[in-house]
């Protein structure tokens, strides 16, 4: 089935809702340098009508040229109260997976004291959740969003987002490569 505007090529098994035996990729247009600017304003005008979920394999061809989409690694460090909250939020977005680590660090409050038994206790560096979670780049902005939304709580503390650019995704089991591996 194709979209005449910019020939979305969908095969049958996605409309259907079942899986396809081979990964297909998804076009983005921040990641097409090699391409006219007549193909990426088509691009674009795609994304505005269309919202792709991460699970879902497309292959775009526009102006005969297959695109692949770009992701991003998003990194958050929060607060260990916050993290049921940010995993429900990351979840509901469609994330796949996502690698939770124990973490321990100071920003600029470099630490508090506490005390216990009457002695005072100087904390230095401060429990915190770090997740991390491979997302296609039209899912980095919701995701930062529901992260914020889930875990600020106005107070210094409340961590903090990194975004890193990811070359290449490889499923070991199977060898799919890019967004479908993630």
């Amino acid at each position: 089935m194709n979209h005449p505007a910019t020939n979305i090529k969908k095969p049958a098994s996605f409309m259907a809702g079942t899986p396809l035996e081979k990964p297909a990729v998804v076009a983005d247009h921040r990641n097409t340098k090699s391409t006219s600017p007549s193909t990426r304003l088509k691009l674009i005008e795609f994304r505005k009508k269309f919202t792709l979920h991460v699970a879902e394999r497309v292959t775009i061809l526009i102006d005969n040229e297959e695109l692949i989409i770009s992701m991003t690694k998003l990194e958050a460090i929060v607060q260990p109260n916050k993290f049921e909250a940010v995993k429900e939020a990351l979840s509901e977005l469609g994330a796949a997976g996502m690698t939770i680590s124990e973490v321990r660090g100071h920003g600029r409050q470099k630490g508090h004291t506490e005390h216990y038994r009457g002695r005072e206790y100087s904390i230095d560096l401060i429990p915190k959740i770090k997740v991390e979670v491979v997302l296609a780049d039209n899912l980095v902005e919701a995701a930062i969003d529901a992260i914020i939304k889930a875990a600020a709580t106005g107070k210094i503390g409340d961590g903090k987002i990194f975004l890193y650019k990811v070359e290449e995704a490889i499923r070991i089991r199977n060898q799919e490569r890019g967004a479908a591996a993630i």
